[in-house]
């Protein structure tokens, strides 16, 4: 999408227990469900109602949470239309039958010792971070999910094993394979592996 794209808050899409409350108080000023979208996969929602950047999960979150008091468990780009109606969430899953099977394989060569980040993936797969972000995140059979890190050098905030009752923290898990932390949760860069040697690979 281009820069300055205006996404508009789903309230459908809220929990049937928050809807009514959600919507009510996005309609005391409609800025608060409307959000600009700009092309950083760091932060691609520019909030209208404080200027700040988040991404659509954070803010999605937010929203719901300063009209409830509750934070819901939710993967954000779903919450999200453009104004012709495309739901973010679909497009960036690319529903329209995109063959995951190149992102699938690079997944599988990820190894111990080893991270890379959405963007980077993307990158070598001709796509773009949040597709690849939305796809790992529902995807039952994507290997190495938590080799993948934002652009952060970090773990994304809804990160979750396949299998639910999995309560391990990821970044714990990648340390004991090997990637150091910096005091402040971020991977050792030096662990990263280029996009050389990820398009060699695939």
């Amino acid at each position: 999408m281009e820069d300055g794209a205006i996404l508009t808050f789903r309230t459908a899409d809220v929990p049937p227990r928050f809807r009514q409350r959600v919507a009510q108080w996005i309609a005391e000023d409609p800025q608060r469900g409307q959000a600009e979208w700009r092309n950083d996969e760091r932060a691609p929602l520019t909030w209208s109602v404080d200027g700040l950047h988040r991404l659509p999960t954070t803010l999605a979150k937010e929203i719901v949470e300063r009209a409830t008091g509750t934070r819901p468990s939710h993967a954000g780009p779903w919450w999200w239309d453009t104004d012709d109606g495309t739901n973010l969430g679909a497009l960036a899953s690319e529903v329209s039958g995109r063959d995951w099977s190149d992102l699938h394989g690079l997944l599988e060569g990820l190894q111990p010792g080893e991270w890379t980040t959405y963007g980077d993936l993307a990158e070598i797969i001709d796509s773009v971070a949040i597709a690849v972000g939305a796809h790992i995140k529902a995807c039952d059979h994507c290997p190495s999910a938590h080799r993948v890190l934002n652009a952060e050098r970090r773990h994304s905030r809804g990160f979750q094993w396949t299998n639910p009752d999995d309560k391990r923290k990821p970044a714990e898990v990648l340390a004991g394979e090997g990637v150091p932390f910096t005091e402040d949760g971020r991977a050792d860069e030096s662990r990263r592996l280029a996009v050389s040697v990820l398009r060699e690979r695939l």
